[in-house]
């Protein structure tokens, strides 16, 4: 004759294993559930997927839908004015990577000198000449500003 397994005395209902789970607790130690049963394979995977139902009381739930009418109107509105004006125009960068770097050599400037000199670490200004600054976005304004300045373009 099989033994039936523990954890099938679980119900499926929320309600219900919460007061399954709840009673297990009043246990002594060594006799709850988890202490028993031998743990499945997958059982940490399942714990993480599952689903947490949280009944909040009314009072916090009705502060929650006040809070909610009152951000609805302002978001309309916010939407509104996004949408009647264009973006500013970003300004660009006029400095390149490649620039960097020709004026770098043409210096005789290590990376490191050149970093030392306007502040920025080393492995910046490398990324820089590779391009890659800010996922190859233009050079950020802040590193220009201190690039031109280090080799006199300002």
């Amino acid at each position: 004759m099989q033994e039936e397994n523990p954890l099938s005395q679980i119900p499926n209902d929320p309600e219900a294993a919460a007061s399954f789970w709840a009673k297990d607790a009043l246990f002594g130690k060594g006799t709850h559930l988890s202490d028993i049963t031998k743990r499945s394979r997958n059982s940490f995977e399942q714990l993480l997927n599952a689903r947490l139902l949280v009944h909040l009381p009314p009072e916090i739930a009705e502060k929650l839908e006040q809070i909610e009418r009152r951000s609805q109107p302002l978001r309309k509105k916010a939407l509104k004015k996004s949408t009647t004006k264009p973006a500013p125009a970003k300004k660009t960068s006029t400095l390149t990577g490649k620039q960097v770097r020709e004026f770098r050599t043409a210096k005789g400037w290590s990376t490191r000198k050149l970093a030392a000199s306007a502040g920025i670490s080393q492995s910046m200004v490398v990324l820089i000449e590779k391009g890659v600054d800010r996922g190859g976005q233009p050079i950020s304004p802040a590193f220009e500003v201190k690039l031109k300045k280090v080799f006199g373009l300002t």
